[in-house]
């Protein structure tokens, strides 16, 4: 049972791990495509695509082209904000990797006394079990 408790911390810690990297990545490639004007070309380019003709049915129109608009506002600005913030960016990779170890210590803790308490639990059923014999 001891093994369980580490084989899962290790799954956890590899998720968790693995989180931590894409949303470096993520931020990052995020970062140099809104510094380069890729993101608001993208936001405008899926501005101008029509609606599939099954969501047309479920779908208002005038719903449907408020959110292109507001998408395409907050492509925009983060574009404009962006490059103003560039520093900021810099900053954001230490803050996930630190975040990311402190959610590991706390999942190493949790690993820890879940490795004690499965050790208590077996050592109470052994006594119990050799106390009827």
């Amino acid at each position: 049972m001891k093994i369980a408790v580490w084989v899962v911390f290790v799954l956890l810690a590899g998720l968790w791990t693995s989180l931590a990297a894409v949303s470096v990545q993520l931020i990052q490639w995020l970062a140099t495509s809104a510094a380069s004007g890729q993101v608001t070309d993208a936001a405008m380019l899926a501005g101008q695509q029509q609606l599939p003709g099954l969501l047309a049915v479920w779908l208002d129109p005038a719903l449907l082209q408020g959110l292109q608009s507001s998408w395409l506002f907050a492509m925009q600005w983060t574009a404009q904000v962006l490059p103003s913030v560039g520093g900021l960016v810099g900053w954001v990779a230490p803050i996930i990797w630190v975040v990311c170890g402190l959610g590991m210590l706390v999942l190493l803790v949790v690993a820890m006394l879940g490795h004690w308490a499965v050790g208590r639990l077996a050592s109470n059923a052994r006594s119990n079990s050799n106390g009827l014999t």
